[in-house]
């Protein structure tokens, strides 16, 4: 899950928020993931 957060925001060239990529995520791949745990991966 890591990795496709990474290529999310790769993908929007870093323009896109920690909400905006949950939303992503969640809509994309039918995961639910908590946005904190996406903001702490997007820190790094």
């Amino acid at each position: 899950m890591t990795q496709k957060i990474i290529e999310l925001c790769e993908e929007n060239n870093f323009t896109y928020g920690y909400r905006k990529i949950t939303a992503l995520i969640n809509q994309l791949y039918s995961a639910s993931i908590n946005h904190k745990r996406v903001q702490r991966i997007m820190r790094v």
